[in-house]
């Protein structure tokens, strides 16, 4: 045999089981590679939205890749606060006089497609409240069937009112300021407040103008008299009659009308013959008026006081015989 004929062949029989070997110790190892990790879209929640001035929005992002920042494109009616804090921002806008559109840009930290959120700020209603008709009621009167009086200075009676919307600061006026008085008497710059102080029987309402020349009519204000009384009038104080006749050995009586304690005194109680029963009490009252045998002078006074009031009745004893009941 050809000796290189022979080494040829050992040697090509020497690859083939190298190649052979290798493929055997690969063939449990090989694996496919991993798919793709799919990237979350950037999105903002909500996606559009009506602000109105003064009230606070929030956004919350989600997807993308923190941190996130945001941008407004007009930063003077809406301020947008970058970075972004964690997944969630606030906005809140300044007062505007008509709708205004503004965007709102989010980007994450990995160059995600950017989204936009579309505000619309919305102008407040220029308003005042309270909204409805007011009636303010002076004092009531004293006495059954007594009208009440008007309002007035010596009882003042105040009604707040809040305004809302427009461009302050603002100027109130009242058409009647015998009838109602605005305070603060300058420009409002309060945070759009005012107090009308009502001092008489009257309607009217106020005019109140922002800085820019809008200008509303509040709710009317009317004052008017108080309720009629509902209190019973006290009786006056009297005594009926005022002129007794008594027969010895017997009695009468008056009657005493009026309200409170009183008191009766008699300047003529010789011997205890003339009775008056009972000297005090509270009224009304009826006074039993008696005489006894003995002496007895006639006529008697006898006076009856209630508070600063005295009133007498004259009492005339008849029967007498020698200036004694028998």
């Amino acid at each position: 045999m050809n000796r290189p004929t022979v080494y040829a062949k050992c040697l090509g029989i020497a690859w083939a089981g190298v190649i052979l070997a290798a493929l055997a110790s690969c063939s449990g190892a090989v694996s496919s590679p991993p798919d793709p990790v799919t990237a979350v879209p950037l999105s903002v929640s909500p996606p559009t939205a009506d602000i109105f001035p003064g009230v606070p929005t929030i956004f919350t992002i989600s997807g993308g890749t923190p941190a996130y920042s945001a941008f407004s494109s007009n930063g003077d009616t809406l301020f947008v606060s970058t970075p972004v804090t964690g997944n969630k921002f606030t906005v809140m806008a300044k007062t505007v006089t008509s709708d205004t559109v503004v965007n709102i840009t989010v980007r994450d930290s990995a160059n995600a497609i950017p989204v936009t959120v579309k505000t619309n700020i919305k102008p407040t209603i220029f308003s005042v409240l309270p909204s409805s008709p007011i009636t303010i009621a002076g004092a009531r009167g004293m006495l059954v069937g007594q009208d009440g009086s008007c309002p007035s200075t010596a009882i003042p009676i105040k009604v707040d009112f809040y305004i809302f919307g427009g461009v302050g600061s603002y100027s109130v006026t009242s058409p009647l300021t015998t009838f109602a008085e605005i305070s603060p008497k300058d420009r409002i710059t309060n945070g759009g407040s005012f107090t009308a102080t009502i001092k008489d029987c009257g309607k009217t309402s106020f005019i109140v103008q922002d800085s820019i020349g809008n200008s509303l009519e509040t709710s009317t204000v009317e004052g008017i008299k108080g309720a009629q009384g509902t209190a019973i009038a006290p009786t006056a104080f009297s005594v009926t009659p005022n002129t007794v006749s008594v027969a010895c050995g017997s009695g009468a009586s008056v009657s005493l009308t009026g309200s409170g304690p009183f008191s009766v005194t008699s300047p003529d109680k010789r011997d205890g013959n003339f009775i008056v029963t009972p000297t005090a009490g509270t009224l009304p009252a009826n006074i039993g008026i008696g005489v006894r045998s003995g002496p007895v002078s006639s006529p008697v006074t006898v006076e009856f006081t209630s508070g600063i009031t005295t009133l007498s009745a004259l009492v005339t004893i008849t029967g007498l015989v020698g200036g004694a009941c028998p």
